[in-house]
């Protein structure tokens, strides 16, 4: 389970696509970041002021203000698209919401691969959703004779259906079922 606070995911993801490197302990992390954005201040208060020095105080504040740019955007992005872009290795700035939904679960394009994502709850009443669907388009057109219909038991199929897991249902892509962070959870459906 992921302990990671959105807070700390936020400064991850924008180092890692923004400064170009992904941290691997928070604290080593959040030291570097503290050191870098205060390097063009280091700079100037030791009156570094060769070609050299200027060039390296110019890129570190090009690079803070990018770094600064980057988690102001990615703060306003919803909480569970960051968690699919962090689970699946994707830039948060490739990721957007689409308009439909997924039996209830919000649906997120990144890279061309769709993703369904919500809590665990919404993922379980999206399951039921799709399984209910599958019995009215597949399994009772199938049943010719009303009388036999009744004999069915939608509720015995289910169980037996959900053995293999909410994955085998929802994520039409692969079968597999995705733990996000904060408790979310994902599956691929294209």
């Amino acid at each position: 389970m992921n302990t990671q606070t959105i807070e700390s995911l936020i400064a991850t993801l924008a180092a890692k696509y923004t400064l170009g490197f992904c941290p691997k302990e928070d604290a080593i992390y959040l030291d570097w970041v503290n050191n870098f954005i205060s390097f063009d201040k280091f700079c100037e208060s030791n009156m570094m002021e060769s070609a050299f020095a200027t060039s390296l105080i110019d890129r570190a504040r090009i690079a803070r203000n990018e770094y600064a740019e980057t988690i102001k955007s990615f703060e306003l992005m919803d909480a569970q698209a960051l968690w699919l872009c962090s689970a699946i290795d994707a830039n948060p700035a490739d990721c957007t919401e689409e308009r439909y939904d997924y039996y209830g679960l919000t649906v997120y394009t990144v890279d061309g691969a769709e993703y369904a994502c919500g809590t665990d709850s919404e993922a379980d009443d999206a399951w039921d959703q799709s399984l209910e669907s599958y019995i009215d388009d597949c399994i009772m057109p199938e049943i010719k004779d009303e009388n036999l219909r009744n004999y069915f038991d939608c509720e015995k199929w289910k169980r037996d259906a959900k053995h293999d897991g909410r994955g085998h249902s929802l994520a039409s892509y692969d079968g597999d079922e995705i733990e996000l962070g904060d408790g979310f959870v994902a599956f691929r459906i294209n």
